[in-house]
């Protein structure tokens, strides 16, 4: 069975990214069933604009930070049209809903902060090596540069989220343990 250019595409965009979205709902929703249930809406909703999407993962992360904020927004019995994620993601009481969930926030913010990326190439160069766990080597030919620059960039980009943790008392790996 041949399938057509859209399908394809759409699931070569699948295998690449279901398992980054579906972690990244994890660690904001704190339940694996309903983190699966919104990755589930968020690929069927690609697949069905999957023509007009241009950067399927940008694409990606805006339709999850928009289920994600639904998600509080109907679990808090909210009728405000907008809902701050990221301040949400601040409210003790959403941080201790499992053991360590206030941990994974504290880093989560840390490498999401804008002030650690010079541009959008050190925050994909980040998320491939540091997250996706490519080689210095994957990661430049995937991006266009050097291994040495490559290497440059991700060093950098590591010593400004380790000041930023360090900013918020994080000095040793035991202090997140």
């Amino acid at each position: 069975m041949l399938l057509s250019k859209k399908e394809r595409d759409f699931r070569k965009s699948y295998s690449d990214y279901y398992p980054m979205i579906l972690n990244r709902l994890y660690s904001r929703v704190g339940n694996r069933e309903d983190a699966e249930d919104i990755c589930h809406e968020i690929f069927v909703n690609l697949y069905r604009k999957f023509d007009e999407v241009r950067d399927p993962r940008s694409w990606l992360l805006g339709a999850m930070r928009f289920c994600i904020s639904n998600y509080y927004r109907k679990r808090e019995g909210s009728d405000s049209e907008s809902v701050d994620i990221d301040s949400m993601e601040d409210n003790v009481r959403l941080a201790f809903e499992n053991g360590f969930r206030d941990i994974r926030i504290i880093i989560h913010d840390a490498i999401e902060e804008s002030e650690n990326y010079r541009d959008e190439k050190d925050r994909i160069l980040f998320d491939l090596i540091a997250i996706n766990n490519y080689s210095y080597e994957q990661a430049a030919k995937h991006l266009g540069l050097t291994k040495r620059q490559t290497q440059y960039r991700y060093q950098q980009v590591s010593r400004r989220i380790l000041e930023m943790l360090k900013k918020r008392g994080i000095t040793r790996i035991e202090d997140l343990l």
